[in-house]
């Protein structure tokens, strides 16, 4: 992989239009430059969603977390964290950024560290996740 596109996201309340919160910023987001996502690009970063909450009694979104990974799937890219931890979205041991990259980065991580919380927690309820390559 030569140059890499990144897409950083930082998915927030949206109060005014509570249909676009959240991952249904991302959805959007996805939907409206797909054409600009494929296989040399990485989506990362704070969704502030998980699958348990598709169900959300304040829904529907205009697209949920499935409804987003399949995007991603579709243009090529697939999570690392449940790649290489073998797990479920929704089946986490903590919470956590996303990662999302296309096959040969997902297959070429040596190293994936999800920080501790008590280093982390003044910063973010979230932990950030580090991703090491063999390329």
């Amino acid at each position: 992989m030569g140059v890499v596109d990144v897409l950083g996201v930082w998915a927030m309340n949206d109060e005014r239009n509570p249909k676009k919160r959240y991952i249904g910023q991302i959805y959007t987001t996805l939907r409206n430059y797909r054409e600009w996502i494929d296989s040399d690009t990485v989506v990362i970063g704070d969704f502030n969603w998980n699958v348990i909450w598709d169900e959300s009694p304040d829904g529907p979104l205009r697209g949920d977390f499935s409804d987003t990974v399949g995007i991603m799937n579709d243009c090529g890219l697939r999570s690392a964290y449940y790649s290489v931890a073998g797990s479920d979205f929704g089946d986490e041991d903590v919470p956590t950024f996303y990662i999302f990259a296309p096959d040969d980065v997902v297959d070429s991580v040596s190293k994936f560290t999800i920080g501790e919380y008590d280093d982390w927690i003044d910063a973010s309820d979230h932990m950030p996740v580090i991703m090491e390559l063999e390329m």
